[in-house]
C-alpha cells in the first residue's frame, strides 16, 4: 500500500473511530489507526520530507477511494467465513492473536461500509472490527457466532443482543 492509500485509509478509520457506535468499534478503529500511523511513519522515514511538500501544495495527499485496488481486490469475508474463524478461536484451534490479525488485515485492506443496524450486511464488518481489537474474553466468540447466525430479518434484534452482550465482557 502506498502513502496515498495509507493516508486515505487513515482518514476513513479516523471517521469510524469518531462515529457513534459500540466501544468495540471505537477500540478497533483506534487500533487500526495506530497501525496505519506507524506504517505511514515507517514509509516517511525512508523518503526525504521535501518530496511531500509538493504533494501537499497540489492536494495529492489524499487519493479518491476506488472499490478495487490496482494490485488486487479485497472483499469483506462472508458470514460463513467469519463464523469459521470465530469458531476456530472458540474451540481453541486458532489462537486469538491469529484471528485478530486475520480480522485486522481486512480492517486495514478495505473501507468498511457504514451501514444502519437493520442492514444484514452490517454484521460482518462489526465482527471484524471487534475481533481486530483482540478481545480477551472468549464469550465474545459465542456472541459473534450468534450475531453471525442471525437471520437477515432479525438483524436489528441481533444488534441489540450483540451490543448488550459486549457490554458484559471484559
Amino acid at each position: 500500500m502506498d502513502r496515498f492509500e495509507l493516508i486515505t485509509k487513515l482518514a476513513a478509520v479516523e471517521t469510524l473511530e469518531g462515529a457513534p457506535g459500540s466501544e468495540g468499534e471505537r477500540q478497533a478503529a483506534a487500533f487500526a489507526r495506530r497501525r496505519l500511523e506507524a506504517r505511514i511513519e515507517e514509509l516517511e522515514a525512508t523518503v526525504p520530507p521535501s518530496c511531500f511538500a509538493e504533494e501537499m501544495v497540489l492536494g495529492h495527499h489524499v487519493r479518491p477511494w476506488t472499490r478495487t485496488a490496482p494490485e488486487r481486490e479485497v472483499r469483506v469475508p462472508t458470514r460463513a467465513e467469519a463464523a469459521l474463524k470465530v469458531d476456530a478461536w472458540r474451540r481453541g484451534d486458532a489462537p486469538l492473536e491469529a484471528v485478530s490479525r486475520w480480522a485486522a488485515a481486512f480492517v486495514d485492506a478495505v473501507v468498511l461500509p457504514n451501514l444502519p443496524a437493520d442492514d444484514p450486511a452490517s454484521v460482518v464488518p462489526e465482527v471484524l472490527l471487534v475481533l481486530a481489537a483482540s478481545p480477551a474474553d472468549r464469550r465474545v466468540a459465542e456472541l459473534a457466532l450468534e450475531f453471525l447466525a442471525a437471520p437477515p430479518e432479525e438483524t436489528t434484534l441481533a444488534w441489540r443482543r450483540w451490543l448488550s452482550g459486549l457490554a458484559t465482557t471484559a
